[in-house]
């Protein structure tokens, strides 16, 4: 597998990584990673896979390290589309005064947990690929990638 391919189908892992939680453990209430990995795939799954649209959209022709960089950005990107998203599901059970701002915290507290769950994948990712390159699983494409910057 090529670096590059590496960090486009690490993108796949906020799904994937919730739908194995859910088929091996089950929906427990009592276990707390599953409960926010499973969560997480229930509250954002939508906006997440129209994340995902744009994001194969933009990929193609970018380099290892545009991608790569991309991964830390992701987190922080995809809280406006949730927020859109959000707003447009919430939009017809809307009234003005106590319940908008009931609205807002439920956001707000979403975001924070997007941050926290986003970067939890992207140190993954990214430490799964050191750990990767470090033992030599993309050597060649490094040094290919090292050579055409300079």
């Amino acid at each position: 597998m090529k670096a590059r391919l590496y960090f486009q189908l690490s993108f796949l892992l906020p799904i994937i990584l919730p739908l194995l939680a859910w088929f091996t453990l089950g929906f427990d209430l009592g276990n707390g990673i599953s409960t926010v990995l499973i969560l997480s795939l229930v509250v954002g799954g939508i906006p997440y896979l129209l994340f995902l649209a744009g994001f194969f959209c933009w990929v193609p022709g970018k380099d290892l390290r545009s991608i790569q960089r991309f991964t830390f950005l992701a987190p922080l990107l995809f809280i406006p589309l949730f927020l859109a998203c959000g707003f447009v599901v919430m939009l017809p059970k809307m009234r003005l005064g106590e319940e908008l701002r009931n609205m807002i915290d439920w956001v707000l507290g979403f975001s924070y947990l997007i941050l926290i769950v986003g970067y939890f994948y992207v140190i993954l990712v990214n430490a799964g690929y050191y750990l990767l390159r470090f033992a030599g699983f993309f050597e060649g494409e490094i040094r290919s990638e090292h050579a055409q910057a300079h």
